[in-house]
């Protein structure tokens, strides 16, 4: 199975490879043995082994091995891609491992096997640091590391007592950006952070509980904090997100300079990040990309890490020097500079900076909202080439549309990563299932139908005159669904899906615009792209037309078994709506 949730705890896993393979269905009896004996053969050192059922499929097993460095395992996989029936490579040195699957967790309690594995800060500090020559904040920086090194999934959140010349540092941040946050940040951090006062003792006096703010953040998304005592790399820090886990740092800046942080603190943390994992749909994104991270290749990483950060509406204000510019560029790629430290994006029809860059220079902010400097409509994969000056104004500037427009397109760009199989997030047990089989796709298919069902009652019980009916398209054994009608007083409408969340899209707009299909498809042309994917049927006549009552029993159950003739006949938009239309003559 890809991905693999085991690490052996105690040893060096960034040297180990982790093997899963599955017996071929003649070789099954004995087989255990005779993979045993050609790893003894090639001199390969085992640390653990473990036989368990397939996930991919039913009544069968599979072994998976954890082999120590040495030995000749070029050899032992090369005989082993032969011998089995599924084979797959995890391993956390994939880098020099061609054909392997970067290992990822699989379930919310793995995270701990690299929370700690950050890499910088933390309780040691670069010579530059502010609090490098303090040995009270040093020891203080000490102690906060030791809290996250310590920390467990499932344990409460150790609370801190913040010293007073640490809550004297977050008052002044805070003080300075409520001033702030009216004028320029983001509509949806406004909305949420007033919540965040009354509810998780935001205040000038007083520096929040990260125990607290992550029980606020799981009732309204289901977010949740975990301590870290610094940089993770983007890989883990993404995997978090899977999980809807964020990773936070509890200390603070040093004193000394309350308005810049060569890293990520606390004020950082809970003012410019927390208020958006409050809001559904950012907290929806932010676990997309998580996912789309999984087993991912290195140089997708990069981009996926500046997909994530590119979207991020920071709005916490610091003093930009040029220290902090440098370490900007070591860690940050351009979609990052370009938004997070220099975004514009149109808000109520006019242009507004959310980069932390420009609200924390009035210099620049004044001169990237003067005409004088170029702007460029945001796309993530041409962002990401713009060079970019680090000791004088930008050139350029990027600016997103709207904030669903960003993320539409971030998620558009999620989708390119080449990876042989699908990765589901299972609420219950809130671990990830992998999906590269017919047996997980059917079960899969199997749950989103009861989903579906869920959804029709719903809208029955709201008294809607709105029916639906799901077709599907079989491919090798498989049912996909392929399109979607809805009927609605004398008018039908078939949607053509790329996938379920099209479907549900679909649907969920029909019902708020009152039944209205014609409306709807206005709506929806508006929002997605894939908007000529559906066609109306109804009195017009520069459409397709079927007229007649939407009798759940009567004519939509015929026109939903015309559209399923049509989809069994042949492929192709075009010959599925001319079938339909001839049948509408007859």
């Amino acid at each position: 199975m890809y991905g693999g949730n085991y690490i052996k705890e105690g040893n060096d896993s960034a040297k180990n490879t982790c093997l899963i393979f599955s017996p071929k269905e003649e070789d099954s009896v004995g087989a255990l043995s005779r993979y045993l004996k050609l790893f003894a053969e090639h001199e390969v050192n085992l640390l653990y082994i473990e036989s368990r059922s397939s996930l991919r499929q039913a009544n069968v097993y599979e072994f998976m091995v954890e082999c120590a460095s040495g030995g000749d395992l070029g050899t032992v996989i090369e005989n082993l891609r032969e011998q089995s029936s599924y084979f797959s490579i995890i391993t956390r040195n994939h880098k020099d491992n061609m054909g392997t699957v970067p290992w990822f967790p699989r379930r919310i309690r793995d995270l701990d096997k690299f929370a700690n594995q950050i890499l910088s800060y933390g309780a040691e500090l670069d010579s530059d640091h502010p609090g490098f020559t303090d040995p009270v904040y040093r020891q203080r920086r000490k102690y906060f590391a030791d809290l996250a090194y310590n920390y467990k999934h499932g344990q409460p959140i150790p609370r801190v007592e913040y010293t007073k010349e640490e809550i004297e540092t977050w008052g002044v941040i805070f003080k300075n950006l409520m001033k702030l946050y009216p004028k320029y940040a983001c509509k949806e951090h406004n909305h949420v952070f007033p919540l965040l006062i009354e509810n998780c003792g935001y205040r000038e006096d007083n520096i929040p509980q990260l125990e607290d703010i992550s029980n606020f953040l799981k009732d309204c998304t289901g977010f949740t904090l975990r301590p870290v005592a610094g940089l993770l790399s983007s890989r883990d820090f993404l995997a978090g997100l899977a999980f809807r886990v964020f990773h936070c740092t509890q200390y603070i800046r040093h004193s000394s300079k309350p308005l810049y942080t060569p890293e990520p603190d606390i004020c950082h943390e809970v003012l410019g990040h927390v208020p958006l994992f409050a809001d559904p749909s950012f907290a929806q994104f932010c676990q997309v990309v998580g996912m789309a991270s999984l087993g991912a290749p290195d140089e997708y990483i990069e981009k996926l890490a500046t997909v994530y950060i590119s979207i991020i509406f920071h709005c916490v204000i610091h003093e930009v020097t040029s220290n902090y510019i440098v370490q900007l560029k070591i860690y940050l790629p351009q979609c990052f500079w370009f938004t997070v430290e220099f975004g514009l994006c149109r808000q109520n029809g006019e242009l507004k900076a959310y980069g932390a860059g420009l609200l924390s220079s009035f210099g620049e902010l004044e001169y990237c909202l003067s005409g004088k400097p170029e702007l460029r409509a945001f796309e993530p994969a041409k962002t990401a080439l713009q060079k970019y000056p680090i000791t004088e104004y930008q050139p350029v500037y990027f600016v997103a549309e709207d904030f669903e427009d960003a993320k539409q397109k971030m998620i558009k760009f999620a989708e390119s990563i080449p990876r042989k199989f699908g990765v589901r997030y299972d609420p219950y047990t809130q671990s990830i299932n992998i999906i590269d089989s017919k047996h997980q796709i059917e079960d899969l298919v199997y749950n989103v139908n009861q989903e579906v069902q869920i959804l029709m009652d719903a809208l029955r019980k709201l008294k809607q005159n709105l029916y639906l009916h799901v077709g599907y398209v079989r491919s090798s054994q498989i049912f996909i669904p392929s399109f979607t009608i809805v009927t609605c007083g004398n008018s039908y409408c078939l949607i053509y899906v790329n996938s379920l969340l099209d479907m549900f899209i679909a649907i969920w707009i029909i019902h708020r615009m009152g039944g209205s299909i014609a409306q709807s498809l206005s709506q929806i042309d508006t929002l997605y792209t894939y908007a000529r994917k559906y066609t109306l049927f109804s009195k017009n006549p520069a459409l397709l037309t079927i007229s007649g009552p939407a009798n759940k029993e009567n004519n939509s159950q015929t026109f939903s078994s015309e559209c399923d003739k049509s989809i069994k006949e042949g492929n192709g938009t075009l010959k599925r709506m001319t079938t339909i239309k001839q049948s509408n003559k007859q």
